[in-house]
């Protein structure tokens, strides 16, 4: 396991991607860091749930954590409905 890649980071990628992968997968996501444990863990997971097993679109999401994280927490936590930005039901808990 990539010691930047939490474990349930690291299960949350065999779950979403095929085997072969899984190493390019958590140097991707490492690419990405940030100064609390807790919050890149929510990033590397939300980008884990926006790149819906596509390692171009993880690639993506990871370069646009790194510009912005909050763009990527926007796009994975939030709907908008009626021009309000409202947390979906799948957001994560902790």
């Amino acid at each position: 396991m990539n010691t930047k890649i939490s474990a349930r980071v690291s299960d949350a990628i065999h779950q979403i991607f095929q085997p072969d992968v899984h190493e390019e997968a958590s140097a991707l996501l490492s690419e990405y860091q940030n100064e609390s444990v807790e919050g890149r863990d929510r990033i590397h997971l939300d980008i884990l749930k926006l790149c819906e097993g596509q390692l171009k679109k993880l690639r993506t999401f990871v370069d646009l954590a790194k510009i912005d994280y909050r763009d990527v927490i926007v796009a994975a936590e939030y709907d908008n409905v009626n021009g309000k930005c409202v947390p979906k039901s799948d957001s994560p808990k902790d």
